[in-house]
């Protein structure tokens, strides 16, 4: 008996009811997720897609910016924090942009 006052079992909690069916899913799973040298093209292909959506979306940002950012006549609005607001958009952008490219050249 334990110290609680419980029963000890045979073994562990994960020898119990072990289906052998699971095994080949889980390293199935596991090599999606890994980049393996069969999974390359594809994921060129998404990351490509990725980095078009974004400099897509940059562009749309800068071209829009007077009406995202712009600064509203509300008192509790400055000029300072319209500006900040944009750069703070860009500069996530730009990285989102940088990560994305060396992801493509990197897989």
């Amino acid at each position: 008996m334990r110290r609680g006052g419980g029963t000890t079992e045979a073994g562990p909690w994960f020898a119990s009811g072990v289906n052998r069916t699971t095994i080949p899913i889980i390293t199935s799973v596991t090599d999606l997720l890994a980049a393996t040298t069969r999974h390359l093209p594809e994921l060129k292909v998404f990351f490509s897609v990725v980095l078009l959506l974004l400099i897509g979306s940059a562009i749309y940002i800068v071209r829009n910016r007077k009406k995202f950012f712009g600064h509203t006549e509300d008192p509790g609005d400055t000029r300072a924090s319209a500006n900040l607001r944009m750069w703070m958009i860009v500069l996530i952008l730009i990285h989102a942009i940088i990560v994305t490219t060396i992801m493509i050249f990197e897989v």
